[in-house]
């Protein structure tokens, strides 16, 4: 698995690829109390190559698929500053899913967590939760 993200020149956090590969990895996640959970992806799933809008992805770079979409349909309406923001969530890893949401960790910091809601591209915060929490749980 490894050499596959070395390929593709991804990096999965160091703390978070090992507890991908313990005994303590745990599939379910819950973020919001009110609503179902989420599942998180064990290390062959973020591998497996998967078709998003006519583009070859990994698992773990769904947002990629996504985006490309998103910026190929709205070409002419986003200004360059939503561009570079679309084309930096794009560069962010997918940890996780919820039916069509995609839980995924900010490049910023490979910390914070935060869901993209692919039917209209919007993108929440995960206020209570953290890579760092997954991992420790």
């Amino acid at each position: 698995m490894k050499k596959i993200l070395d390929n593709k020149n991804i990096e999965i956090p160091k703390s978070y690829f090992d507890y991908l590969k313990s005994k303590n990895f745990k599939s379910e996640l819950t973020i919001f109390e009110d609503e179902d959970d989420f599942n998180l992806y064990n290390l062959d799933e973020l591998c497996e190559e998967i078709i998003v809008d006519d583009e070859r992805v990994l698992q773990i770079e769904v947002l990629k698929g996504y985006i490309k979409t998103i910026l190929e349909v709205n070409d002419d309406f986003f200004d360059l500053k939503e561009k570079q923001e679309y084309e930096k969530l794009a560069k962010c890893l997918s940890i996780g899913y919820r039916n069509s949401d995609v839980l995924f960790i900010d490049r910023d910091d490979n910390n914070t967590l935060h869901i993209f809601y692919p039917d209209g591209g919007d993108t929440e915060q995960v206020d209570d939760l953290t890579l760092k929490d997954i991992i420790q749980r």
